[in-house]
């Protein structure tokens, strides 16, 4: 509508839109446009749409913080199955919650890979995910968990001289 500033693409598969002269039930005006964006999408498209919005800013000195907001806001759709729309005040703003838990599992995962016992370490592993999803931990944390346990699992195969493409195919 006529709060619509300017929309650009950011990268391929993704648009940022910037916003002015909000009502002061803004984020009731901005969800409904959300929805009614992801209806025209997913219905006559055939796209499937995440949404994630910033906190409101004053000036445009501030874009850059608004759209880490937003982009911190749309990570968590990846933790959370029940919308499709994040506000970036609706989370917990710290990105480095990182369960004691988390560890200790991490640790059991990459046991059972060197004992190859896989069907220990998928069910480790859905722990770990039902646990990082029940912390609402941010995609950040939950990135550097798999970046973590590819890394180790990595040096396991070469310390048994074998190579990811060797097991994997």
């Amino acid at each position: 509508g006529e709060q619509m500033v300017q929309a650009f693409p950011v990268e391929k598969d993704m648009f940022a839109i910037i916003l002015s002269d909000l009502p002061e039930d803004e984020q009731k005006v901005v969800r409904l446009k959300c929805h009614q964006i992801m209806d025209m999408m997913d219905n006559f498209m055939q796209l499937y749409v995440y949404i994630g919005a910033g906190e409101k800013h004053e000036s445009f000195l501030e874009l850059k913080e608004a759209y880490s907001e937003a982009e911190r806001a749309i990570g968590y759709s990846f933790i959370t199955e029940g919308s499709k729309i994040h506000f970036y005040n609706e989370h917990n703003h710290d990105e480095e919650i990182y369960p004691p838990e988390v560890e200790r599992l991490m640790d059991s995962i990459c046991l059972e890979v060197e004992k190859g016992n896989r069907s220990v370490v998928e069910k480790l592993f859905q722990e770990l995910s039902q646990l990082q999803k029940a912390y609402h931990c941010s995609n950040h944390v939950i990135k550097n968990t798999g970046i973590y346990l590819q890394g180790r699992c990595r040096r396991i195969l070469a310390d048994l001289e074998r190579s990811i493409y060797e097991i994997t195919g």
